[in-house]
């Protein structure tokens, strides 16, 4: 059976979906097993080798900003023939959208293949579950992880019966090494207190707190950053910590995101905002904190992977950044262990 998978971003969506190629692999150990996604993300799915044959990657967030160009369309081009070279019995459109059920149907079929999706109450928008052959309900009200999972056992007739997991084995394999950064010889904590919007950010002033906690606890802290901005704002934070604690913060060069997940596998554990690198940290099986903002935390909480459920948490909500004792809180018994 040639299944395609489809989820292109953003990358906590990617990491949600992973739990599936596990399930598909015991169920269906013959399955072979392609995804296709944002090219950005392209890499972390290719790092579950060998659950994955095929990366078809795509780059339809750039091609929307300069679709008249001709470069644009001589890749869109490009793209739709690496993904008609290949034919198959199912494809699985778990992103729910209208982008990406629209690019399903470019999707060749084998004779009785079936395009899958989510029914119109069930989908994120609604308009995607006219592009499926086979559509299936699953309740918008649970986390982002059994949504994947009990679409595809839906779809492939099994049963959720072992936790998620999620294997990347070949991790190490797209990390290029940087000459200019190295994991901090002692041990250490990465906190990532930037995200997609300003509206996720926590308090500055917390992040003083929890880097001054780990400190004194006997851990460096590592600081990850994206863009420019994400780098100024970080550089802020930093110059609010005590002069004792600065010597403990580590603010790292701009890290690729398999770099990244190199980097938090060493580390002891994670704290960070509702970010697709603090749901990638829980699927690497580090113990692994997420601070919610702007977000319920229910509908896509850090799940449990390779480790026990108390080493993951989710705190806050919409609206309800949580304290800074809550997170303390959590976080002292695993930096005691």
């Amino acid at each position: 059976m040639k299944i395609l998978l489809i989820k292109m971003s953003s990358m906590g969506d990617v990491v949600h979906a992973m739990p599936v190629l596990s399930d598909m692999m015991q169920h269906h150990p013959d399955a072979v097993i392609d995804w296709l996604v944002e090219d950005n993300f392209a890499d972390l799915v290719r790092a579950n080798a060998p659950l994955v044959r095929r990366v078809i990657p795509i780059k339809l967030r750039a091609w929307r900003k300069t679709w008249r160009t001709a470069a644009t369309r001589q890749q869109w081009r490009a793209f739709k023939a690496n993904l008609q070279s290949q034919s198959y019995d199912v494809v699985i459109d778990c992103q729910g959208l209208l982008k990406s059920a629209v690019v399903s149907r470019l999707v060749r079929l084998n004779a009785g293949g079936r395009r899958v999706g989510f029914d119109v109450n069930s989908s994120r928008e609604s308009l995607s579950s006219w592009f499926y052959s086979e559509k299936h309900a699953v309740s918008r009200e649970w986390p982002a992880v059994m949504r994947n999972r009990w679409l595809c056992a839906q779809t492939l007739g099994y049963s959720i019966d072992t936790p998620p997991q999620v294997h990347l084995a070949a991790l190490s394999q797209y990390a290029a090494p940087r000459d200019d950064w190295r994991n901090p010889t002692s041990p250490y904590v990465v906190l990532i207190p930037n995200a997609s919007r300003a509206s996720k950010r926590w308090a500055g002033v917390n992040w003083c707190a929890v880097a001054a906690q780990c400190a004194a606890a006997g851990f460096q802290t590592v600081w990850f950053w994206g863009g420019a901005d994400e780098l100024t704002y970080t550089e802020a934070l930093l110059d609010g910590l005590s002069a004792e604690h600065r010597k403990m913060a580590h603010l790292p060069p701009f890290l690729s995101i398999t770099q990244s997940a190199q980097c938090m596998q060493d580390a002891h554990c994670v704290v960070g905002l509702d970010s697709g690198l603090t749901h990638l940290a829980a699927a690497l099986g580090k113990p692994t904190l997420g601070v919610f903002c702007d977000h319920d935390a229910a509908l896509a909480p850090i799940t449990a992977h390779a480790q026990d459920a108390s080493q993951v948490a989710s705190l806050g909500g919409i609206g309800q950044p949580p304290s800074l004792e809550a997170v303390q809180a959590v976080l002292a018994p695993w930096l005691a262990a």
